[in-house]
This record gives C-alpha cells, structure tokens and sequence, in this order.
C-alpha cells in the first residue's frame, strides 16, 4: 500500500513539473523576472547575439530550413531570413560599402533566385553588374554583347626574355607560369596562381652559376604541371639536384598540383643543349623539342650529331624517354590530339627532310608544318610562304585533327590555294589544316608597322584564339578569336603607355582565356590598369566571355 502511495505521489508532482516547464520563461543577462510575453529574454548592455555565421555552400546545406530561421551569411556579409522557401538578406545598412553587394565573380554567379534588376559589384572584373533575368551583365554591355570582360594581375617575376613565359591552365581554372629568365641571367622559377590573381605557391629552381631556363610548360587532366628547359653546371630542384654533363643541359620536371616533385630528367651532351617546347597527351605521355648541338643521351637512347641541331623526343608518364629523333626545322611549337597524333610547326630555309619527306623554301624562311604518330612515324610535312622571310610560332590542334598555326610573314605568302599580302614590313597570319594537312583558310591581320602571331589555342568548339603584337595606336597587345571558318569573332587591345607583349595564351575548362607577356610602363586591361616601375614586368590577363 506504501508503494502505491509513494507511485502516486511521484506521478502527480511529474505532471506539474512538466506543465510548469511547457510555460517556462528564460532571461539570459540582466536581473529580475523575463518579459511576461517572450520564451526567451536576452539582456545586455554590453554584448550581442551572435547568429550562426554560415557561407552561401554552408547554408544551403541546411536540411529542410523552416520559415522564421536566422543566419549570418558570411559570404554577402549579411543576416538572411528564410521565408517562402528561400532566404533572403535582411536590409544593407547605412554605408555606402554595403550596397550593392561587393563580390567576386564566381560569387555572383552563385546567388541564389536573382531576380530581374539586382545589382552586385564585381570585384574580379571591377564593373557593376545587373541581372536581366538570365544572366549577371555588366552595366556597359547590352544583351547579346560577346565582348569579353577582362581583368589582370602582375606575376612574381620581371621580365627578361619573351622566350621564358609561358602558360598553362589546368581544368579548375588554375594558372601556372614559369618566369625564368630568357637571357639565362637569373634562377628561374614556376608559381600556381587561382584563376582570380591569388598566389598559390612558387618553385625556385636555383644553380651555382644563375643560369637556368624554364622554356616551356603543359598540365594535365588532374593538375599535374610539366616543364621543360636548359641549365649550366648545376640546378636544384628543392633537395633533388642536377649536374651538367658540360655546357648547358636540358631538364623535364613534373610537379603534382600542390607543387611537390614527382619526377626529373636530364637529357644532353657534352655541348650546349636546349629544351624549348612541351607537351602532354591524355595519358600523360610528355613530348619535347629543342636543339641538341652534338651527341645528345636522352636517358637510355642516344641522338647523333646532326646540322641544325633540331629534335623531337618523347617520354612516358614516368618519365622514361621513349624514342627521340632530329626534325628538319627549327621547331617553334608543339601539339599532341589526345593520345594520338603529334604536330609540330617552325620555320625552316633550304631543303629539309621530315623523314622521307623533303621540302623546299622558296627563299629566306619558310613554314612547316609536320605530323606524326606517337610513336615518331612521320605522316605527312607541308610547307608555306612566299620568298622573304616567314616565321611559324605556335601550333594547335582540336578534337577533330584539324591544325591551327599562326606566326609573322613578309611581302606575300602563300597557304594551299590562299595566297596573303602584307601591310606593313610584317603581318600576323592564322592559318587551319585538316586532319589530312590540307590547307581551309588563312587569314592575315596587322598594320603598317611589324606585326606578329605568339601563341595559339583551340577550345572544344574548334574557335581559335590567336595573342601576339600588333603596332596600333589604342595599345600593342592583340587578342582575337576566330571562329572555325576564319571569322573574327571578336579582337581586343590592351591600352596604356609603353609597350604591351603577348607572349602565350592558354584556355580553362569553362569559357576563359588566359594570355601573359610583359609590359612597360603601364597596361590596361578592360578596368584593370598595371603599372611597373621596372623595366619590364609579367602580367597574366583573364578574359570571360
């Protein structure tokens, strides 16, 4: 009977408690008894509630918010209320810096149900944007304008030589260049950037003599960065070192994406040896070219001695030389089509040999360009030009087999059935080759002064996009995309006062475009405008279309 007492009265004093709690008030800080119509009372005269500070990716991932729920949104910098199903900021303040929203481009992009008339800055691009209900514009361009939006950064490294700047970007849209000095006065190096101008990390390759070269670099599918280029007497790559057989020699080094070593070579002789172009196929096989002036050991093969000195030569993805072979030109650029086909493009005088194939300048310089098989078959060489001196710089390839090269050329100049003529001493061309190497169009552009082609790239589309240096009076550095018939699409120029140099251009795996060179002076870039008080500086541009 005790028991059921004792049950009872355990049952009833519960049931209270637990009522009296449903109706409990809580006052955080501060004294005396909460406000009779709040849950929660906080009291401060000297500290806030902090919500919870989440980023845009953060808060999205929120499962199942409710209407009513806070956050702070770090990202925009503001309080954000859900409410009908999304969330929205709660008012901007009263500074100037606080509308409209400051973000970088990928930031805008990411804001979720703009509606037709929001306005964001953006800081990548430096331009006031709008929505238009499909799409963030900025403020000076219309709907169905296909100019692209630029912006650009100064890299860690002054100029020395146009030979020592190259770029390559990886499919995140990372930005690698080497920076090594062209006149081989200095170390050289190779430094990761985000596609927004953000430092990422530097590699100083250094030798006991400042003699070193980095020539030329590629990346593949997963980050991997390749280089390519020549020391004297010794080099050292972080703890790995390399020692010069005699004059200079030529290394190939492969970083993964955080910078870190994964292999290195040396190839050469006893005389000076040079490594110039590389590139890499979709299984990481690495193709080079460069000079070779005597006998030449390539890990395990040897090059004999040979007039011109040029060679092609191939490793596999550990970095094991394949096979390696003299080429009849001064090689000035180098393709690979997926795990296929490799190309090669330069300039040549005389009579040459491309395996079996010979070919004839008419006078002074002319173009070649070559296929062959990956295993270093040569499939077929073509020759162009006129009688003066012309000159091939870069080679590209699309998905189809089809080649782009582009380079200077003087008087006239002859491609298949097209035949050019210059306007001034000289004018860049752009010339496209079928998979056969058979010549579809070529196109020449300059002025009255000396212009020239520097780099060309090919984006999935098959538009070509052509840098080089075109003498105009708005500026000295040319980019400009051709469609896959020969149509310019659009051309821009780089202001400012001095000289502006396109040395490379390279394309993400979105829709940018990315170009180095140097300049003096100052450069302007769309809003960007860079400035040196050296006697020449790197830049890195970024287009968006």
């Amino acid at each position: 009977m005790k028991r059921i007492y004792i049950f009872l009265f355990v049952f009833i004093l519960s049931c209270y408690c637990i009522q009296k709690t449903a109706h409990a008030q809580i006052k955080i800080g501060g004294s005396g008894a909460p406000n009779p119509s709040a849950v929660l009372e906080l009291e401060s005269s000297n500290q806030g509630f902090l919500l919870p500070r989440l980023t845009s990716s953060q808060r999205d991932s929120i499962a199942g918010p409710v209407d009513g729920m806070l956050i702070f949104n770090v990202t925009l910098s503001c309080t954000q209320l859900y409410s009908d199903g999304g969330w929205a900021c709660l008012g901007v303040g009263s500074q100037s810096t606080n509308f409209p929203l400051r973000l970088t481009f990928d930031e805008i992009a990411a804001l979720p149900s703009p509606v037709e008339g929001d306005l964001a800055y953006d800081k990548t691009f430096h331009c006031l944007r709008y929505y238009n209900g499909i799409e963030w514009l900025c403020t000076y361009k219309k709907t169905g304008d296909t100019s692209p939006e630029v912006t650009a950064w100064k890299t860690n490294a002054s100029y020395y030589g146009s030979n020592a700047h190259r770029i390559a970007v990886s499919p995140d849209g990372s930005v690698y260049i080497n920076s090594g000095p062209g006149n081989r006065v200095s170390d050289g190096n190779l430094a990761k950037y985000d596609k927004n101008g953000n430092l990422l990390w530097v590699r100083v390759i250094n030798g006991a003599v400042k003699d070193i070269q980095g020539s030329d670099l590629d990346v593949d599918s997963d980050g991997n960065v390749y280089m390519v280029g020549s020391f004297d007497n010794s080099a050292n790559f972080g703890s790995t070192s390399l020692t010069s057989y005699g004059g200079l020699d030529i290394f190939i080094v492969k970083y993964n994406s955080n910078g870190d070593l994964q292999w290195l070579q040396q190839a050469g002789g006893t005389q000076n040896d040079f490594g110039f172009r590389i590139a890499v196929d979709a299984s990481r096989n690495i193709y080079i070219s460069g000079v070779a002036d005597g006998t030449a050991g390539f890990g395990s093969l040897t090059l004999n001695p040979s007039s011109g000195g040029y060679f092609i030569a191939k490793y596999n993805s550990s970095g094991v030389a394949q096979w390696v072979q003299r080429a009849g030109g001064a090689i000035s650029g180098i393709a690979v089509q997926g795990s296929g086909a490799l190309y090669i493009t330069g300039s040549f005088g005389g009579t040459v040999n491309f395996g079996s194939i010979p070919l004839t300048a008419l006078g002074g310089s002319e173009v070649f360009i070559a296929k062959y098989t990956s295993e270093g078959a040569v499939l077929w060489a073509k020759s162009a030009g006129g009688g003066q001196n012309d000159t091939s710089t870069s080679i590209a390839v699309d998905s189809g087999g089809n080649t782009f090269v582009t380079g200077d050329f003087s008087g006239t100049a002859t491609f298949g059935s097209t035949t050019l003529t210059s306007n001034g001493i000289t004018d860049m061309f752009v010339a496209k080759y079928d998979i056969n190497g058979i010549s579809l169009w070529a196109k020449s552009e300059g002025g009255s002064s000396g212009d020239s082609g520097s780099s060309i790239a090919v984006d999935s589309d098959g538009n070509a996009y052509v840098t080089g240096t075109g003498y105009f009076t708005e500026g000295t550095l040319l980019l400009t995309k051709y469609n896959g018939n020969g149509t310019v699409q659009w051309s821009e120029i780089a202001g400012g006062t001095g000289t502006k140099v396109g040395s490379d251009v390279a394309l993400s795996g979105g829709s940018d475009v990315f170009i180095t060179g140097f300049f003096t002076v100052n450069a302007v870039f769309g809003a960007t405008k860079l400035t040196t008080y050296q006697q020449h500086e790197v830049f890195v541009a970024r287009y968006k279309q």
